[in-house]
Order: structure tokens, then sequence, then C-alpha cells
């Protein structure tokens, strides 16, 4: 994945295309069109938000470097949410746009409401 669409998220700047390792070549994605990302072993399974999927050849770890901005909130050990899809939340449920309800980790519930808070001001 040494490509320039990964270096922009190292520099603080948008990346409009990421590379994605697919079984028989790669895939460009769009960042702003994943809703959210789940680990699977070695693989990470991308929720696109036309409700497609593309199962990944690369670890879900990896991912969490490529988006690292404030869109993106690991949720739980094994789930990254894009936060432009968040619909509603409770002490342990999020859910999504594209009507997924995905379990928060109970460490993780303050440190989710502050950054939801604090995503969704920076969005006025």
């Amino acid at each position: 994945m040494e490509s320039s669409h990964h270096k922009g998220s190292s520099e603080g700047k948008r990346i409009k295309k990421i590379t994605v390792p697919v079984q028989f070549g790669f895939k460009l994605v769009n960042p702003a069109d994943l809703t959210y990302l789940q680990a699977d072993g070695n693989y990470t399974i991308l929720h696109i938000a036309d409700q497609s999927i593309i199962v990944a050849n690369l670890s879900f770890e990896e991912f969490g470097k490529i988006l690292a901005y404030p869109e993106y909130y690991r949720i739980n050990s094994s789930t990254i949410i894009n936060m432009n899809y968040l619909k509603s939340f409770t002490n342990d449920t999020v859910i999504l746009a594209c009507k997924a309800q995905l379990t928060l980790s109970r460490k993780k519930i303050d440190d989710f409401r502050n950054a939801a808070d604090t995503y969704l001001k920076s969005t006025d």
C-alpha cells in the first residue's frame, strides 16, 4: 500500500481515494463512501454507502492508520465507523444512517460521546 493516496493521511490532508487490495487486484475507494469497516481475521470488510461490501486483503490495523482523520472512529476492537453516517447512539449501540446497529465498547462510551460532540460541532 505504498502509494501517494495514503501518504496524505500522515500529513493531515484529506485522502480522495484509497487503493484497496482485493482477491484479484485492487479497487479504488473514496473514503467518504465508507460507512464502516469490520475486522475479519487478516481481512477487513468495508461497508460502502451504496450498500455494497468489499473484502480487503489488508488488516484492520492498516485501515486504522489510513483513516486517522476525525471522520473515522474506532468504536470497539473490530469496528471503525465514519462519523458522517452516525444517526444515533446509546450506551452500548451505535446506529448509522445505513441502519447498521453496531456495538459500542463500554470502555469507549465517554470518549465516543466527546468525539461525536466535537465532530458534530466541527461540521456545523
